[in-house]
């Protein structure tokens, strides 16, 4: 069931989710304060399976052939819809001069469900750098050199000990993460040399260290 906290919530049928969920969030936006500290987190549901997206933003795609691939690239098109209304409403409401913006993945994609990881080798579930290695971007009116790319090693579980710092809080020792913030903003090199894709013992046993 879909739910609204803990509420059964089936007055929304028929709305794709990035839209309902970016909904959300700009009424949230406009109801609170900027000046008091907020941690967001949303995690649109596509671009996952099911492939389903309204028709018109396949249309700029009808080129392609495959037709789970045209809806894949659409449901792209209308994730990026729905983050640029974010940000848009980050603006409106006065809450972007003072924002740090992480867009990331958990995952490579499944090239079962039309997902394409091309130069890297394999797909979500896989060991390989195409199931492991994702594509991330920060975006910020705080970081003095915009544009940059990053080729350092930073993961997932860095996240936890970046955001807490850069709120002033300090986040307990025996987590898994480094502060990376210092090498996103290119001061210094990361101080991760190391990191676990796997350790899976449940039917067979498959692990990978870099």
């Amino acid at each position: 069931d879909f739910r609204r906290n803990t509420d059964v919530e089936d007055t929304d049928n028929g709305t794709y989710s990035p839209f309902l969920f970016t909904s959300y969030v700009e009424n949230l936006l406009s109801s609170r304060n900027p000046d008091d500290p907020m941690f967001l987190y949303l995690p649109f549901q596509s671009v996952h399976a099911p492939l389903q997206v309204p028709e018109e933003y396949t249309e700029p795609y009808s080129f392609v052939k495959d037709e789970n691939r045209r809806i894949k690239l659409g449901m792209v098109s209308a994730l990026d819809e729905a983050a640029g209304q974010v940000v848009d409403a980050l603006k409106t409401t006065g809450h972007y001069d003072n924002s740090v913006i992480v867009f990331t993945t958990d995952n490579g994609g499944p090239t079962a469900s039309s997902g394409n990881n091309w130069p890297l080798r394999g797909n979500k579930s896989s060991l390989f750098e195409g199931g492991t290695r994702g594509i991330a971007f920060v975006h910020s009116p705080l970081l003095p050199n915009p544009g940059t790319v990053s080729h350092q090693l930073i993961h997932v579980t860095d996240w936890y000990q970046t955001l807490a710092g850069l709120a002033g809080a300090e986040a307990p020792t025996n987590t898994d993460g480094v502060d990376q913030w210092p090498t996103i903003t290119g001061s210094v090199p990361s101080p991760r040399t190391d990191m676990i894709y796997n350790i899976d013992n449940t039917t067979k046993f498959s692990a990978a260290v870099r």
